[in-house]
């Protein structure tokens, strides 16, 4: 998990990664599932525009939700002169 928080934060994105389910199975080896929140709305608004979801009702349900948001145009302007969209 800390290679993906490194890599959103490289993209400017701060997240706090959350342990949701640690597993210890007969063989030893330790599992764990882990819950990636992001540290406020922007942070949020970054990371849909940069990495929106790849499921279908998880992805209308974040178009809806950039609906909702005044800055998502200048937000685009911002990351598209950072490199960071296309």
């Amino acid at each position: 998990m800390q290679d993906k928080t490194q890599l959103y934060e490289s993209l400017g994105i701060k997240i706090t990664p959350i342990p949701q389910a640690i597993r210890l199975h007969e063989t030893g080896r330790v599992s764990a599932i882990w819950l990636a929140k992001t540290t406020g709305q922007t942070d949020a608004h970054k990371w849909v525009l940069l990495a929106p979801p790849s499921t279908g009702p998880k992805r209308k349900a974040a178009q809806e939700w950039l609906k909702t948001r005044k800055n998502t145009q200048q937000l685009q302007e911002t990351l598209r002169k950072q490199g960071l969209l296309e």
